[in-house]
């Protein structure tokens, strides 16, 4: 369990040996890639950027559902029973429009213009409207941006109401922009600039009753991630009582390794790691930001060419750092067993898998409310994959990301930090030593420093699971489930 010390490697094997000081450099250039991904991510530098959606937007978007689901949920329920409705529901929408703000000072893209517009208050809608016009102007057409602009005066700002003969053709420009959820607002205020109350209401109901449902889907979601949590915790608990009763024992075939060997593989690994590190996190920058440069040309890519593009960059170099995995092994004799790609007990490993993920749910809980103190005084860039999904338009493209979430990441992503780097460091300085660092590596690859403590809990786990199960398909059900989850809670929150 606790460090161990520098294996004496005989000089007959000295030419196979990973040296000291080759080991060391290889740390090194480890530390300096950390380093790296974390002043690109403070620069805001994104893997494989998407389109122009924030965190900030995001949890606008939350803000304003809860603040029409409240809406819906007084006419449904008793006055009594709501208590105070009126104010909570102002102050999510003043939460609403203060992230909005806070989104397109990040980021003031068409996309958030139009949501703040649609949602703030009458006195602030005259600035909101010019700053939209001079963003459209570099993103439209001249024509287009003088026709939406003068739509949006006239719902908004106009001092006459909408003549009979524009309701159609701002319906149907409304209907044309995108705008999600937001539709149904931006038609209702139409209608009611129109003078038609009844379908002015009936739209601004069909936004409660979306949102009422989109919450009620999330409270149904959530309840089930709070018992699996419960169960988890009996699972930790179980976990400890065994360990202190000497009754777990390692299935990993290099615990019972020579020094001698347990040197050469953990050198070989890191190495190996290193490489997946740089093709992966730095080319797919690049990628990154040879889109951006593409969609500021005259030709924007659609969004299901950025997801395709996406996928495709992160699976060639995954690829590429998986083929030399394997042929690193061939040389080093090193087998699919002794990195966990192989299961003895399929059946016993995928219900590990899901019991390791529970267990995982109350330790990421502690350390996600520690991390969101920590996001209030240093803000956390987004993670990529966010503004993906949020654009995409077609079902196709979130089926590709889903897979790419829920199937493709967790396999590499566990062949790389458990399978390769867990068992590099285990085999230089044993198992605690492994299981800290490797996670500790884990997360500082994700947006810091938010996503530093849960995902370092996670890796913690998961590092732990291939100790137990010698296997790495328990962590990749883990992984899978956890990645599973939480695209399943972005789908309800972003198509409400």
């Amino acid at each position: 369990m606790g460090l161990e010390e520098e294996p004496k490697i005989s000089p007959e094997s000295e030419s196979e040996e990973f040296s000291r000081s080759r080991f060391n450099f290889l740390l090194a250039l480890l530390a300096i890639f950390l380093i790296g991904i974390v002043i690109a991510g403070r620069s805001d530098i994104k893997v494989t950027r998407g389109a122009s959606v924030s965190m900030s937007a995001f949890q606008g978007d939350i803000s304003i559902k809860t603040y029409y689901a409240s809406e819906f949920l007084s006419k449904a329920v008793n006055a009594t029973f709501m208590g105070s409705t009126a104010s909570t529901k102002e102050m999510e929408r003043n939460m609403a429009i203060k992230f909005y703000k806070t989104a397109i000072a990040e980021d003031p893209s068409t996309s958030n213009y139009r949501h703040l517009l649609i949602i703030d208050t009458p006195a602030d809608r005259p600035a909101l409207l010019n700053n939209l016009g001079a963003t459209l102007k570099k993103h439209a057409t001249k024509s287009k941006a003088e026709s939406e602009m003068a739509m949006w005066t006239a719902i908004y700002s106009g001092t006459s109401a909408v003549r009979a003969d524009q309701v159609k053709e701002y319906s149907a420009e409304i209907r044309g922009l995108n705008l999600g959820w937001y539709q149904n607002l931006a038609l209702s205020d139409m209608y009611a600039r129109a003078g038609m109350r009844s379908r002015a209401d009936a739209a601004r109901s069909a936004a409660a009753s979306s949102a009422a449902h989109t919450l009620g889907w999330l409270f149904g979601v959530s309840s089930v991630i709070t018992l699996l949590g419960i169960v988890g915790l009996g699972i930790i608990l179980w976990y400890i009582m065994e360990v202190s009763n000497g009754r777990i024992v390692s299935r990993s075939p290099i615990s019972a390794m020579e020094p001698a060997r347990r040197n050469i593989i953990s050198g070989v690994l890191l190495e190996v790691f290193i490489l997946y590190l740089f093709l992966v996190l730095f080319v797919g920058t690049a990628a990154g930001g040879a889109l951006d440069l593409f969609k500021h040309g005259s030709e924007a890519l659609t969004s299901g060419q950025t997801v395709g593009l996406t996928v495709l960059v992160y699976l060639l170099s995954s690829g590429l750092a998986f083929l030399y995995l394997v042929d690193r092994m061939r040389v080093y004799r090193i087998s699919w067993e002794d990195i966990g790609l192989k299961t003895k007990e399929p059946g016993r490993d995928i219900l590990w898998g899901i019991g390791g993920y529970a267990a995982a749910l109350p330790l990421v809980g502690i350390a996600s409310y520690l991390a969101n103190f920590l996001n209030s005084f240093i803000r956390t860039p987004e993670n990529p994959v966010v503004p993906l999904f949020v654009e995409s338009h077609g079902s196709w493209e979130q089926v590709v990301l889903f897979l790419l979430a829920a199937v493709a990441a967790p396999f590499f992503e566990e062949t790389f930090f458990r399978g390769v780097l867990f068992n590099s460091f285990r085999a230089r300085w044993g198992f605690t030593a492994g299981v800290v660092l490797s996670a500790f590596v884990f997360g500082m690859v994700h947006p810091l420093p938010q996503g530093l403590l849960p995902i370092f809990m996670l890796g913690c786990v998961f590092a732990i699971l291939t100790n137990f199960r010698g296997s790495l398909l328990s962590n990749m059900v883990a992984h899978g489930l956890n990645n599973a989850v939480s695209f399943v809670l972005l789908l309800i929150l972003a198509r409400g």
